[in-house]
């Protein structure tokens, strides 16, 4: 298994070696010390080889990456310009704005421009953008710590951004069919939940199976972050395994060949609908191995396929190692989960296993361990409560997401839902009152 942490790590140092020298002459340098490697190490030829082709590749995917890059729109930075487009991905609304991306005919790169909540626009319009055009900008936190914005909205090809600019539809249906069919039932689906619960439940029940925290509110979304509860609302690997767990189950009963198709398919729609972030995409890609494992009568390595998928993703898009906190929290917390959950469980023995509870303790402590340095060079924050908060919630939140999928199904359906709407309400009511009382404790969060 080291083997596979071995090449994981040369694809990593690949990539930042491309990013923070930026020069052929080091790659050159490299490239010769890994030579030379393979006539020091002569009883481990092959893994040096595989290692120096595995850093190559990461080394010119990120350098071909930073060096591909259409700058043909910045010319006209800071002007008033007028463009057109296609909207390439699902609107993220917000309290007082929407933001959307733009695919322009005029450059390989995407814009994104931010409107206010009317007019609104969907996935696949075609539209005329006339507004100034800037660069993106770094901004301070009020911990004083830099987000680097420019890196976060390269990794998605966004060089531009544009601000209240006038925008006109031109014609609608421009992107993917399956896309486009996939979001109008994650906003039916969305809608449903909100008309069943109203809100805030409706917005919570939505967060946690579809990740659309944005409706939750800035009240109770700012106690789920101080609570240390934020991840079960932004569809976290936690909330990931238990849907695609949910589909494989649902297709158990077929074929074999035909279950491991259907559960892998349904598994990247969900992916898709939920925005495919990088914490999502890396679950779904672990999930999908680990259905073809079983259903195919192989064993299931939890260690690899974290390893495929990292690799895979950083491949696809080197920026995200760097750029993107969402896919560095979900890499680390996973190797707590695998590698600090069983060592801190073994000095847990006075807790009872009654509910999964040892195991919940174990998994939290180590996970919230594992991403510490990070989330504090990130936030500049630690949640005192997180622990007591994740024991006490976390059991509730597989049966609130059944419960919640369970009422719109018997809603369609016609079925008397009264019951289930009440435990749902119930499930959804107490993760909502535990976020809001522990996250408005005074000494919830230490800042650093």
């Amino acid at each position: 298994m080291m083997r596979a942490y071995g090449f994981a790590l040369a694809c990593m140092l690949g990539v930042c070696a491309a990013d923070w020298f930026n020069t052929t002459r080091l790659f050159a340098v490299l490239v010769v010390c890994f030579v030379l490697l393979l006539f020091v190490y002569r009883r481990a030829t092959g893994f040096v080889m595989l290692c120096t082709l595995i850093f190559v590749a990461g080394f010119l995917r990120m350098y071909n990456v930073q060096h591909l890059v259409d700058t043909r729109l910045d010319s006209r930075v800071g002007a008033s310009v007028s463009l057109t487009g296609i909207i390439i991905r699902e609107p993220d609304r917000r309290e007082n704005s929407i933001h959307y991306v733009v695919d322009v005919a005029e450059s390989e790169q995407h814009v994104r421009m931010t409107l206010r909540q009317f007019p609104r626009f969907a996935y696949g319009d075609r539209i005329q953008l006339s507004g100034v055009l800037e660069f993106p900008e770094n901004f301070t936190s009020d911990n004083g710590l830099t987000f680097n914005y420019i890196g976060f909205l390269a990794k998605d090809s966004i060089r531009y951004v544009s601000f209240s600019p006038q925008v006109t539809k031109l014609e609608s249906g421009q992107g993917n069919l399956m896309y486009q069919r996939l979001f109008e039932f994650k906003r039916w689906f969305v809608q449903q939940l909100s008309a069943s619960l109203k809100q805030p439940l409706g917005a919570l029940a939505s967060g946690i199976l579809l990740g659309t925290k944005q409706s939750l509110g800035e009240e109770l979304l700012t106690a789920f972050k101080r609570a240390g509860l934020v991840h079960i609302v932004v569809l976290s690997g936690f909330n990931v395994t238990i849907i695609a767990d949910a589909i494989r189950r649902l297709f158990h009963g077929l074929p074999p060949t035909m279950s491991m198709a259907l559960s892998s398919f349904s598994i990247v729609a969900f992916a898709i609908m939920t925005g495919a972030s990088a914490t999502t995409v890396r679950a779904s890609i672990m999930a999908i191995i680990a259905v073809v494992a079983l259903r195919s009568a192989r064993t299931y390595s939890v260690d690899r396929a974290l390893v495929i998928a990292c690799v895979g993703m950083v491949l696809q898009n080197p920026r995200i190692l760097l750029y993107d906190p969402g896919f560095q929290l979900s890499f680390v917390a996973t190797l707590g989960l695998l590698y600090g959950a069983p060592f801190v469980e073994r000095f847990l023995t006075f807790v009872s296993e009654t509910g999964g509870l040892r195991q919940i303790i174990s998994t939290t402590i180590a996970t919230q361990l594992a991403v510490l340095p990070l989330l504090v060079s990130m936030t500049g924050e630690i949640s005192i409560i997180s622990l007591v908060a994740n024991v006490l919630v976390l059991p509730v939140v597989p049966f609130a997401m059944a419960l919640s999928a369970l009422l719109i199904f018997c809603n369609v359906l016609g079925i008397w839902s009264m019951p289930i709407l009440l435990l749902t309400k119930g499930a959804l009511l107490y993760m909502a009152e535990i976020a809001l009382y522990l996250g408005s404790l005074p000494f919830a969060v230490l800042s650093l």
